[in-house]
C-alpha cells in the first residue's frame, strides 16, 4: 500500500458499461411499503428511479425519470420549509432508489483510463447485492448485486419475470472475478468495503418486506408477534411454535423441499426484535421495534452478545458483547483462521464466509465501515480469519497476497493499529489539515496537524494511511475550496469551480502524491467534479471532460490542466519511489507554503507547495537531511533546478503553483554513525562516536529540542571520532546532538540523539550562617537568618547579574533534627540577598516542624 494510488468508485455513477442489467431489479423494487398497524394491507414495493435515459426494449419507461447528466435527486429539498428556495426541485420522495446504470463492465472498459492517471488501486463502495444505490444496506453480503453484474431472469431475457436468484448469484460473482482477473492483468488491485455492522431491512438476512427464499428475522418475528398478538393468552413460545409449523409446512424455493428447523431459521437470531409497535423515521408507517443504525429504519444492527452458554468459542467476559459471539452471524461473515487446513478444505472454506469469500473471488483487501461501531474483539477474530487466506489461490488461481484490511474511523485511530486489527485507516484527519491549509494559509499549523498525525500511529501504519482530501460521506474538495462553508451543506447544488479552485485542486493533487501514505481519489476528483453532501457528491462521472481511449487520455478545455497534475504527479510517484516508502523531513512552513523533503538511501526529493496568488521564495532547511551540493530537479515538467548549499534549498515558487523535485545523482549507501556520547563541561559538550566504514567525514549537528531543527556545528575528517563543541554554547541550556557519517555527496541518516546541558564549575559553598533567632521548644519553633554564600565564577561574578539573582542556580536549605538522619531532611528554597564580592548571598526564614536542636545544609544544582 506504500506504493498505492488509490482510486475510490462509487460503482453506480462512474460508467455504464452494460445497460442489460440497468432493469435487473425491476421486479423485486427497492425496499418496500409495510405497517404494522393494518394487519390487511398488502407489502408494495417502491419502484425503481432510472436516469439512464431508458434502454431498449425498456420494461419500464415510466420509472426513466432522468439522464446520466442529471444530479441526483434530494427529498429534503421538497419540505415544506426548503421547497420556497429550490422550487425546481423534482422528487418521488423516496431516498437512494435512483439508479443511473454504472456497474462493473463499465469499470472494466475504463481500466486503461485509470492506468494513465496512475491508479493501481481501486477502493469499490460496497459492490455486495444490496437494494439502495449506495449499497451500505445489504441484501447479500456473498455475492455481487445483478445490477452491477449479470441479471438471469426466471424467463431468459424478460425483467419481468423477476430475478431466478440462484442462477444470478453464479453468474454475478462469475462477472466480478473476471472483472478482478482483468484488473490484475493491468497491475490494479481491488479493496472491498465491508459494511458488518448493519444490514438491509431489504435483505435475505431480514426480509421485512418478504421477496426473498430465507426466513428473514423480521419476517419470522412478526409472525410471531402477530400469531400471539392475535390470541390473547397465548406465550412466546407457543406463538413460535405455530411460526416454525408454518415455515416448516412451506417448500423452500431455493432447495424445493420444505423448510427445515433449525437449519433455515438461522437468521432469526442475528436480531432482537420486540413486539412492540413503533413509527417508522419518516413516520408514514410502523414496524416492531429493532435496533437500527442512527435510528435508520432501512438499516438493522446486528446483535453483539455476551458469551453464550455452551459457545466454546465465545469471547469476553460475562458482561462483554461482542458480534463475534452471534455464533450464526460468526459462521456465515466472520469466520475463522485457516491455518492447518488443506488446500481444497481452505478453499471451500474460504468460499462459504463472506470475509474470506470475497478474497477468494480476487479482492485485495477490504476497507471496514464504521469501524468503532464493531467490538474490537471481534475485529480481531476478522483479522485472524482474512490474514489466513494468504499464501492460498483465488477463483482464478493466483496466489493471494497478504489482503490489507483499513477501517473507517474519524478521529485518532492508534488502538486499532497495534497489529491485531486493522493495518491503517482512511485519514480524514489529513484531509481537515490540507483543506485547512489550502483556504486559511497557515503552513505553521499546518505542519504542526501533520506532526500530530505521524506521532499518533505506528510508522507501517502512517505509511499506508489512506489519504482522502473527499469521499461519498463528505462535501467534494474543489467545492469545499470555493465554499469554505460548505462541509455540512446537501441541499444546495454545487455549483462548477472557478479557475482558482481548479488551480488549488491541483495543488492539492501534488501534495497528496508527494507525501507519504496512500494518495485516495474521489472519481471526479481529476476532472473538477463538484458537489456538497450527500446527495449532491455522488453525481456521474462526466466523461464529456476528458478525451482518448486505451490507457491514452487527456483533459478538455478548462479541466484539462488540473487532470495533466494528476496525471503528472502520479507518474512522477511511480517513477520515483523516494515519494512514496522515502524518510520525510518538514523543510518550510510558513504563510502559503509547505515543503517537505524526502530521502531514500539512493535518491533525495523535496516536494512543496504555494497556495499564495502571488510567486514565494523559500530557503528551506534540510540540514541533516540533504547534503550540501545535491542538485534538484522538479520533475513536473517545470524548468526549476536547485542545489542544496549550507544544509538549504533556496527556491522561487510562482504563484498557485508547488513542485515534486528529485535528485539528479544518486546518493550512496553511507552506514549510521553508532556509539554516540556526549559529555558536559564548562562551556563546551564534548562528543565521540565509533568510526563508520568508508566514511570521508563526519557532521555534527545540534539543537535545542530532540527532533527538532538542526544547525550544523562541525565537520570533522574520516580519521577524527570526537569533536568538541564550545560555539555559542551557553552553560545550564540542554543541547541535543547527532553526527552523521559522509562520502561524497551521501549522508548516513540521522541516528538517535543524545542530549548534554553545559555548566559552570562550583568553586564554594559556604557553611550555613548561625541561628541569630530564639529556638523555642515544641513544633513550629521559629528560626530566623539562616544564610549561606555560593561562588561560581562566570556566573555570580559576572556584571550582568549583579544586584540580583544569577540565573539557573537553585539552592535549597535542609534541616533535621541534631540527632536525627539527614536522609529525612526537610528541603526550602533558598532566596537570594545580596551580592558579597564576587559571591552570592542567599537566604532563607523558615519553621522548624521539630522540636529542640537542629542541623542545617544546604545544597545547590547547576541546571
Amino acid at each position: 500500500m506504500k506504493e498505492a494510488v488509490v482510486y475510490q468508485i462509487f460503482p453506480d455513477r462512474f460508467f455504464d458499461g452494460d445497460e442489460t442489467n440497468n432493469r435487473a431489479k425491476v421486479v423485486d423494487g427497492y425496499r418496500g411499503n409495510r405497517s404494522e398497524s393494518d394487519a390487511t394491507s398488502e407489502i408494495d414495493a417502491f419502484p425503481l428511479q432510472y436516469f439512464d435515459g431508458g434502454v431498449a426494449n425498456d420494461p419500464a419507461p415510466g420509472q426513466v425519470a432522468g439522464q446520466w447528466s442529471d444530479v441526483p435527486e434530494n427529498p429534503d429539498r421538497v419540505k415544506p420549509e426548503n421547497l420556497p428556495y429550490y422550487p425546481d426541485a423534482k422528487t418521488d420522495g423516496v431516498w437512494t432508489n435512483e439508479f443511473y446504470g454504472g456497474d462493473l463492465q463499465g469499470v472494466q472498459q475504463k481500466l486503461g483510463y485509470l492506468k494513465s492517471i496512475g491508479v493501481n488501486t481501486i477502493y469499490f463502495n460496497p459492490i455486495a447485492w444490496a437494494a439502495s444505490n449506495h449499497k451500505y444496506d445489504a441484501t447479500d453480503y456473498k455475492h455481487l448485486d445483478p445490477m452491477f453484474g449479470e441479471p438471469v431472469y426466471n424467463t431468459p431475457g424478460d425483467p419481468a419475470s423477476g430475478l431466478n436468484y440462484e442462477a444470478t448469484r453464479v453468474a454475478s460473482d462469475k462477472i466480478f472475478i473476471d472483472f478482478a482477473k482483468a484488473a490484475k492483468a493491468e497491475g490494479i488491485r481491488i479493496i472491498g468495503d465491508g459494511v458488518f455492522n448493519h444490514v438491509g431491512d431489504d435483505s435475505v438476512y431480514f426480509d421485512r418486506y418478504e421477496k426473498y427464499p430465507e426466513i428473514g428475522a423480521y419476517e419470522y418475528w412478526a409472525k410471531v408477534y402477530d400469531l400471539q398478538n392475535a390470541a390473547p393468552g397465548m406465550t412466546l413460545e407457543q406463538a413460535k411454535s405455530e411460526a416454525q409449523a408454518f415455515y416448516t409446512g412451506k417448500i423452500n424455493p431455493k432447495t424445493g423441499v420444505n423448510y427445515k428447523y433449525p437449519e433455515d431459521f438461522s437468521y432469526t437470531t442475528w436480531f432482537t426484535i420486540e413486539n412492540k409497535k413503533v413509527p417508522d423515521r419518516d413516520g408514514t408507517n410502523t414496524h416492531y421495534k429493532y435496533d437500527a443504525w442512527w435510528s435508520y429504519d432501512s438499516l438493522p444492527v446486528i446483535d453483539a452478545m455476551t458469551p453464550q452458554e455452551g459457545d466454546a468459542q465465545a469471547i469476553g467476559g460475562p458482561q462483554e458483547a461482542h458480534e463475534w459471539n452471534n455464533a450464526a452471524y460468526r459462521e456465515e461473515v466472520i469466520g475463522h483462521d485457516l491455518s492447518g487446513k488443506t488446500e481444497p478444505e481452505a478453499a471451500e472454506a474460504m468460499q462459504k464466509v463472506v470475509s474470506q469469500r470475497w478474497v477468494w473471488m480476487g479482492t485485495s483487501g477490504w476497507r471496514l465501515d464504521v469501524a468503532p461501531d464493531v467490538s474490537t474483539g471481534t475485529w480481531k477474530k476478522f483479522r485472524e480469519a482474512v490474514k489466513s487466506t494468504a499464501g492460498l489461490k483465488d477463483a482464478s488461481g493466483n496466489t493471494i497476497d497478504e489482503p490489507i484490511i483499513l477501517g473507517e474511523e474519524w478521529g485518532v485511530a492508534t488502538h486499532y493499529l497495534l497489529g491485531d486489527q486493522f493495518d491503517s485507516v482512511m485519514n480524514y484527519r489529513f484531509r481537515g489539515a490540507l483543506q485547512s491549509f489550502m483556504i486559511g494559509g497557515d503552513a505553521k499549523a499546518f505542519n504542526e496537524t501533520l506532526e500530530s498525525i505521524r506521532e499518533d500511529y505506528p510508522k507501517e501504519a502512517w505509511q499506508v494511511m489512506l489519504n482522502l482530501m473527499d469521499s461519498h460521506d463528505t462535501t467534494r474538495s474543489i467545492t469545499k475550496l470555493d465554499f469554505p462553508s460548505y462541509e455540512e451543506e446537501h441541499l444546495i447544488v454545487a455549483p462548477e469551480a472557478s479557475d482558482k479552485a481548479l488551480k488549488r485542486q491541483a495543488l492539492v493533487a501534488l501534495f497528496q502524491l508527494g507525501y507519504p501514505g496512500a494518495p485516495t481519489i474521489y472519481y471526479g476528483d481529476e476532472v473538477g467534479l463538484t458537489g456538497t453532501k450527500d446527495p449532491d457528491s455522488r453525481r456521474t462521472f462526466p466523461w464529456e471532460r476528458v478525451t482518448g481511449s486505451g490507457s491514452g487520455y487527456e483533459g478538455v478545455g478548462r479541466y484539462a490542466e488540473l487532470f495533466k497534475t494528476y496525471q503528472d504527479a502520479a507518474a512522477v510517484r511511480h517513477a520515483n519511489d523516494v515519494f512514496s516508502t522515502g524518510e520525510l523531513k518538514a523543510a518550510y512552513a510558513e504563510g502559503d507554503v509547505i515543503a517537505f523533503a524526502r530521502k531514500t538511501a539512493t535518491k533525495g526529493g523535496l516536494v512543496a507547495i504555494n497556495r499564495s496568488e502571488t510567486a514565494k521564495e523559500i530557503e528551506a532547511d534540510v540540514t541533516g537531511f540533504l547534503p550540501d551540493g545535491l542538485e534538484l530537479r522538479d520533475e513536473l515538467g517545470g524548468t526549476i533546478e536547485t542545489q542544496v548549499e549550507n544544509g538549504k534549498i533556496k527556491l522561487t515558487l510562482p504563484a498557485l503553483s508547488g513542485v515534486m523535485m528529485v535528485s539528479t545523482g544518486e546518493l550512496g549507501t553511507v552506514a549510521e554513525v553508532q556509539g554516540l556520547t556526549a559529555t558536559a563541561g564548562n562551556g563546551k559538550v564534548d562528543l565521540a562516536w565509533q568510526a563508520v566504514d568508508g566514511a570521508e567525514g563526519y557532521r555534527v549537528y545540534r539543537a535545542l529540542i530532540e527532533g527538532g531543527a538542526l544547525t550544523m556545528v562541525g565537520d570533522v575528517e574520516a580519521g577524527t571520532l570526537a569533536y568538541t563543541d564550545q560555539a555559542d554554547i551557553v552553560n545550564a541550556t540542554k543541547y541535543y546532538y547527532a553526527v552523521t557519517a559522509y562520502s561524497g555527496q551521501s549522508e548516513s541518516l540521522i541516528g538517535a540523539m543524545v542530549s548534554a546541558t553545559p555548566y559552570y564549575p562550583i568553586q564554594s559553598v559556604s557553611a550555613p550562617s548561625s541561628v541569630t533567632g530564639i529556638v523555642y521548644a515544641g513544633v513550629g519553633s521559629k528560626i530566623e537568618g539562616v544564610t549561606v554564600a555560593v561562588a561560581v565564577p562566570g556566573l555570580t561574578d559576572n556584571p550582568a547579574h549583579a544586584g540580583k539573582a544569577a540565573p539557573n542556580l537553585p539552592g535549597k536549605l535542609y534541616f533535621y533534627p541534631e540527632d536525627g538522619d539527614s536522609a529525612d531532611a526537610v528541603g526550602v528554597t533558598l532566596r537570594y540577598k545580596e551580592d558579597a564580592g564576587g559571591r552570592e548571598g542567599v537566604s532563607r526564614f523558615l519553621r522548624a516542624d521539630c522540636a529542640g536542636r537542629v542541623s542545617l545544609l544546604c545544597r545547590f544544582l547547576l541546571g
